[in-house]
């Protein structure tokens, strides 16, 4: 597949948005509770992607 015609500088800002990207520390913390399954499922997941 060639994409090449979406990267054309006439296409690019109708094709692509900004994505804002927030880095700045993190200093507050929230609780969820999830399900044992859906918690063993996130684990998994996490484990997989390292």
């Amino acid at each position: 597949m060639d994409l090449s015609e979406y990267l054309t500088p006439e296409n690019f800002k109708v094709n692509f948005t900004p994505v804002p990207f927030e880095f700045t520390p993190k200093d507050k913390t929230i609780s969820r509770q999830l399900s044992l399954e859906l918690l063993e499922a996130v684990k998994a997941a996490s484990a997989h992607k390292r």
